[in-house]
């Protein structure tokens, strides 16, 4: 069986151990394209737990990101050194040596308290690597991507607080580090901090084994595996990531232990190069019996079922970036034993309130139909208590269930006036959850908070969050509707999470609403705060307990695929039709969550499928080195999809031959096949210019830079410097930095910016430089304006003659006008600072040939761009402006194409260079949702297709295009995965449609 074909290919290789014959009876019934699919469905029926796999989640995209959190949450990072020996292969003793490891201590650590006592897990790094890799440092300051997980999981509930030792080794040498932990390592930590050891004993510690885990990368993971063949009876749990346990048979290791007093939690990822090895002898170590035939391993990511698992990372590589990923998920299941699953019994109100004043969710899962299924039985009625009108004359009551990836809503509302007929959703008879999952109480909205909203006719709608989360049935009766509502979260829930919540019901009558119905808010302002959400506690998992069926990403899914635009295919689609229906038998039939997964693979690999040849479909081949390959391929792809009965191999034949022709497309530049047209140009930031991978992106790609931050005012304006001496003084030490850069490598630069009502100090504004003093006369002003451009020409003048083309002198000027006073207005009173800014901007270039440009943001917006240039008119006038910066910070729903193009005319027509110096894509309307569907993401790559032909058409007018980052990790709207490369810097379909515009007007 291929085991290829599933999402997360960690296989139920236990099946392998089912004799054929058990099943050949129901073979001839296989129709051939389901062989898979089926081969599973008839092995579940002898054994359902052999279905369960261990499913993948990416870390989310909050906790990758450079953001600022909670100080509250953060953990610490220790180095501690301790003295120990060079150990032969064999663990004698040698020489002397101290050396020193990184304790990471969880968030709320206390020395003090020794009635807390924590797990520790050893983590062990790769072969070319050290203790930093995974914390960096013990520097408060540094924070790595794994130590932000970690705080943030811990924070939200996901991991319990442990304590995590990285100990190192030297070279190739990990073998002997077993006797470096068991001698030195574990003995100093059980001494030092607040473990379960009793003391730093050899008997204390195997005493405490059930609390000692180890794992590591690479080399690491055979180290890993070293100690769990030497020093069993020291740790319960093992994670080998990315390396394998060779030939070893732990059938004597294990004698004496029970099944449930070890686990194994194998974790690579499938572009690995462990992965060969890893996907072979994992699932075979299952395989291995005790003296009396008796497996020692059972493979099943179900824990309360077996001990043995190995999780898979689609694409994953040989990186730490992809063992965070893989720990995420992984650390979860660590010391899983150890803690009680099932909650206290909490005692709620006649109105279902604690005596903290939370509602309860309670353990169970729900099939959203319209129907009020037994299970809900099990949750707690809760009253509203908030009728936050007199006029309401509805009545509610909810209920909440939970299991570990979704939150159920019942609400059973009874309404002697229902009514849809109002204009605005809010107002309809319809129930609204609100949820804020790290329960921040934030006093806005954020990515991991959600406003749903769904009428009694089942209208959904959103206030904030991804509708894709939201699966909602109800059912109408007299005077009556019940409403039952799924939300999908973001992390594994459990026992005692707490979330904020707040359920609320719109009552309304006639045309408007009359009021609401609450559970916490009494001010009707949760739909903008969600400071003034309640919390919910969740309760009632028991062990063994495991969620039910998920259907409704498959039934999203079907739907899609349902108004799925297939009009470019001219041989049909029947193999995507067939899957379509397949999809709908599993909803209505499948009695396993693999049956339904499977189904939905099936679907999904064939509209990916189709969404590849979409994307080629549409480029202008003929310009690709290899493009009548691609065509072919195309052709071959089409004529499988034509056959009703196309085979799931035929298909992944059809799959390679279309992915073998593009692999062969070659590398191409953006700035080699745009040269000629404009400059091509990214903003960049110092971290990056020190990681190799993104400076080689950078300089393969682009011939022009924008300091993200560095060249704003609040970067070059030195504030003691300027006090001490009693006149404006700017620091180029940041400056210099991208200007070094930039000269060593060839590049051009653009500069940003000079005038902006935000990151600029307020003691710029204030007499003597005092933040708190009165501001300075208009005469003042303008010397200060005029000393800090003049003091930046100079030094670039003097320094870098020739390396800038151009300089955002004015920054969002006519947005400001809507925001309210700034301090450049407090002082002049109107907008003549800008006629100031760029005379005097013009009498400190003279010379150096730079480009003078107002830089702002959504100039498409009616009426913006005739501001605009109303604004810089007496500028323009007087010769002291050449050019509009158009910053194109973009989405897949707004400006319209047109409506863009139009606005390039107008700056043209008025005179003016138009510079695009912020481009990016949203890939969500209101800028907090979701990472993209494939829809998403093809509808942004058609976009970036539509600007740059645009930009190709008006070629003569434009002399720049700037995208504002290197790739989705390093975007200020990382979230929405708005770049043309994703986080690995691999190129999304958004670079190939740019390239294809490019090429296509290479030569003309």
């Amino acid at each position: 069986m291929a085991l290829s074909f599933f999402n997360n290919a960690d296989g139920n290789n236990d099946m392998l151990k089912i004799p054929i014959l058990a099943f050949t009876d129901k073979a001839p019934v296989l129709r051939e394209e389901y062989a898979n699919y089926a081969l599973l469905q008839v092995m579940s029926d002898i054994d359902p737990e052999i279905a369960k796999i261990k499913e993948f989640r990416r870390i989310p995209a909050d906790y990758l990101t450079a953001a600022a959190y909670d100080a509250s949450a953060k953990g610490t990072v220790v180095r501690d050194f301790y003295d120990t020996y060079e150990y032969s292969d064999a663990g004698v003793p040698g020489s002397a040596v101290q050396k020193n490891m990184l304790v990471y201590l969880p968030a709320g650590y206390n020395a003090e308290d020794k009635n807390t006592r924590y797990n520790v897990l050893y983590l062990i790094h790769g072969t070319s690597e050290d203790q930093n890799t995974v914390f960096g440092d013990d520097d408060p300051n540094v924070t790595t991507v794994m130590k932000k997980v970690l705080d943030m999981m811990i924070a939200g509930g996901e991991l319990d607080p442990m304590i995590i030792v990285c100990p190192t080794y030297r070279g190739m040498e990990s073998g002997r580090l077993q006797y470096e932990i068991i001698n030195e390592i574990m003995p100093f930590i059980a001494t030092k901090y607040n473990t379960y050891a009793a003391s730093g004993s050899q008997d204390a510690l195997k005493a405490a084994r059930n609390h000692h885990a180890v794992g590591g990368f690479s080399q690491g993971s055979s180290c890993t595996f070293t100690i769990m063949r030497n020093c069993f009876d020291y740790f319960k749990y093992y994670l080998p990531i990315s390396g394998g346990p060779g030939n070893a048979d732990f059938a004597s290791v294990v004698q004496g232990y029970a099944m449930n007093d070890y686990y194994v939690f194998a974790s690579t990822g499938t572009d690995d190069i462990a992965y060969g090895g890893m996907v072979n002898a994992i699932p075979a170590m299952a395989n291995q019996k005790d003296s009396e035939g008796n497996p020692i391993f059972i493979y099943n990511a179900d824990l309360s079922q077996g001990n043995l698992y190995l999780l898979l990372m689609k694409d994953g590589t040989h990186t730490w970036q992809c063992v965070n990923h893989l720990l995420y998920n992984i650390l979860p299941d660590v010391f899983f034993a150890e803690k009680g699953t099932e909650s206290p019994i909490v005692e709620t109100d006649e109105n279902g309130f604690t005596a903290e004043r939370r509602i309860v969710g309670t353990y169970g899962t729900p099939r959203i139909d319209g129907e009020i299924d037994d299970v809900w039985e099990k949750a707690i009625a809760i009253n509203p208590p908030n009728i936050n009108s007199p006029a309401v004359e509805a009545t509610a009551t909810f209920k909440v269930l939970w299991d570990d990836n979704a939150l159920y809503v019942l609400a059973q509302v009874n309404d002697p006036n229902m009514t849809l007929a109002p204009s605005q959703v809010h107002e309809k008879d319809s129930i609204e959850i609100f949820l804020d999952e790290n329960n921040d109480k934030a006093t806005s909205y954020g990515p991991d908070d959600l406003q749903f909203r769904v009428n009694y006719g089942n209208e959904q709608s959103a206030g904030n969050g991804d509708l894709s989360r939201f699966y909602t049935a109800t059912k109408i009766g007299e005077g009556s509707y019940i409403i039952e509502a799924r939300v999908e979260l973001q992390k594994v829930a459990a026992n005692n999470t707490i979330f904020g919540i707040e359920l609320q019901v719109n009552d309304g009558i006639n045309t408007s609403r009359a009021g609401t119905i609450t559970l916490f808010d009494t001010t009707d302002n949760a739909w903008r705060n969600p400071a003034v959400f309640g919390e919910i506690v969740l309760t009632g998992k028991k062990p063994g307990d495991i969620p039910g069926l998920n259907p409704y990403k498959l039934i999203a899914l079907v739907e899609t695929a349902e108004n799925y635009d297939y009009s470019a295919f001219t041989k049909g689609v029947a193999a995507f039709t067939a899957r379509i229906e397949a999809g709908k038998v599993a909803i209505a039939t499948a009695t396993s969550q693999t049956q339904i997964d499977l189904a939905y693979n099936s679907l999904s690999e064939i509209m990916t499928f189709m969404g590849i040849i979409t994307k080629y479909a549409s480029m202008n081949l003929d310009d690709f080195n290899n493009g009548d390959e691609i065509k072919n391929a195309i052709n071959a792809a089409e004529d499988i999809l034509a056959k009703a009965d196309a085979t799931q191999d035929e298909i992944n034949q059809a799959i390679d031959a279309l992915n073998t022709a593009i692999e062969g497309i070659g590398s191409y530049s953006l700035k080699d096949v745009y040269s000629g047209k404009f400059y091509i140009g990214a903003a960049v930031h110092l971290n990056g210019l020190n990681d190799p991978r993104y400076t080689e992106n950078l300089l393969s790609q682009y011939n022009s830079i924008t300091a993200e931050n560095d060249m704003k005012p609040e970067a070059l304006l030195d504030h003691a410097a300027s006090v001490s001496g009693g006149a404006i003084v700017c620091d180029f030490t940041k400056m210099d930095q991208y200007c070094d850069f930039a000269e060593a490598n060839g590049l051009k630069m653009r500069g940003h910016t000079f005038v902006w009502h935000s990151q600029t100090p307020t003691w710029f504004f204030k007499e003597g430089f005092d933040p708190d003093a009165a501001y300075v006369s208009i005469e003042e002003m303008d010397r200060r304006l005029e000393d800090f451009i003049k003091q930046v020409f100079e030094h670039i003048n003097v320094k870098y003659p020739g390396l800038f083309y151009a300089y955002d002198i004015c920054n969002e000027v006519v947005s400001s006008m809507s925001m309210g006073s700034n301090h450049w207005v407090n002082i002049y009173g109107d907008y003549s600072y800008v006629t100031n800014a760029f005379a005097f901007a013009r009498a400190a270039s003279e010379g150096t040939g730079i480009k003078l440009v107002y830089n702002d943001y959504n100039e498409y917006d009616p009426g913006k761009a005739e501001k605009i240039i109303e604004l810089v008119a007496d500028a323009q006038a007087a010769g002291n402006i050449d050019g509009i910066g158009m910053q194109s910070h973009v989405n897949i729903e707004y400006p319209p194409m047109e409506q863009y193009r139009e606005t390039i005319k107008k700056f043209a027509a008025a005179g003016y260079d138009v510079e695009i110096t912020e481009l990016d894509i949203a890939t969500n309307i209101n800028g907090n949702g979701p990472a993209p569907d494939a829809a998403m993401a093809a509808k942004q790559a058609q976009i970036y297709k539509e600007l740059f032909q645009i930009y190709i058409d008006c070629k003569d007018d434009i002399s720049s295009v700037t995208l504002w980052g290197i790739n989705d990790q390093h975007s200020w709207r990382g979230s929405q995965e708005p770049l043309i490369y994703d986080r690995d810097y691999n190129e999304k379909d958004s670079y190939w449609n740019i390239i294809s515009v490019g090429l296509a007007a290479k030569e003309k």
